[in-house]
This record gives C-alpha cells, sequence and structure tokens, in this order.
C-alpha cells in the first residue's frame, strides 16, 4: 500500500513537473483579467537592482513531504524515525532552494513625471532601458521593452 502511495505522489510530482510550465511560449493571463481596464505608462529605468524572490512556502512543504516519504523507506524503529524527519528537513531545504526565483528591483522615471518602483521576476532589464508598464489598479502586471 504505501508504494502504491509512493507511485502515485512521484507520478502527480513528475506531471506538474513535465506538464505544469508547457504554454508553448504564449502569455497565460488568469480568466479573471478578461475586460480589466489597464493603463500603460511609459518610463525609463534609473535603478535596477537584482534580487532573490523566496519561496510562497509550497516548495518548502512539498520538499518536506517527499523528504519524509523518502526517508521513511530506511531503518527500522526509532531509526526509521530519524531518517524520517532527517529526510523531511533536508527535503523541505531543498524545497525551498528550488522555489526561490531571480527578480529585480525596478525604479522607473515616468514619461508624465514622477517615479515608480516595483519587483518583477527575471532579470533582463537594465538602468536606461525604455519600457512600458501595464498597470491594472496597483499592480505592475506586465513589463516590456518600449520603442517610444
Amino acid at each position: 500500500m504505501r508504494g502504491l502511495f509512493l507511485s502515485i505522489g512521484w507520478s502527480i510530482v513528475l506531471s506538474f513537473s513535465v506538464f505544469g510550465c508547457a504554454t508553448g511560449g504564449v502569455a497565460v493571463y488568469s480568466g479573471a483579467s478578461t475586460g480589466r481596464i489597464a493603463n500603460v505608462l511609459y518610463g525609463q529605468i534609473i535603478q535596477a537592482e537584482n534580487v532573490i524572490l523566496s519561496d510562497t512556502g509550497l516548495g518548502t512543504v512539498a520538499g518536506g513531504v517527499i523528504g519524509g516519504v523518502a526517508g521513511n523507506q530506511f531503518g527500522k524503529g526509532h531509526g526509521k524515525t530519524a531518517m524520517t524527519i532527517a529526510g523531511g528537513v533536508l527535503g523541505a531545504a531543498a524545497g525551498n532552494q528550488l522555489a526561490q526565483s531571480d527578480g529585480q528591483s525596478l525604479l522607473v522615471r515616468l514619461d508624465t513625471g514622477g517615479e515608480i518602483t516595483f519587483t518583477q521576476k527575471g532579470r533582463q532589464y537594465r538602468v536606461g532601458d525604455r519600457v512600458a508598464l501595464t498597470i491594472q489598479g496597483n499592480e505592475v502586471t506586465q513589463v516590456r521593452f518600449a520603442n517610444r
């Protein structure tokens, strides 16, 4: 029975890793964003700082569960308990590291006057780049290079 649960768990993990990011290079939007009005502001990046975006907790939890299940396969008695705990702790640490991503904290001087700062995933922008910012409410939802 335990082997069955382990097989199912690994199947789910592999499915997400193979199919979870398969978008064919097309932008993916939330269905809730349909019909929402957004503003596009243009400006120039005046400060770009590379940052690490921390785990939301999902990587830590998933790593801990997988590590605990893997550790449970070893030892007997108290040794099995110790291996389960050690596997959970090591798995949580690994999951946390894997779930972190590169990001940038950007400061943009807007063409309309004023400045805006925000943090985003990825590290493709540099000081001096012209950008177009799509803003919905108080959130920058898209950043792209601008020719304007």
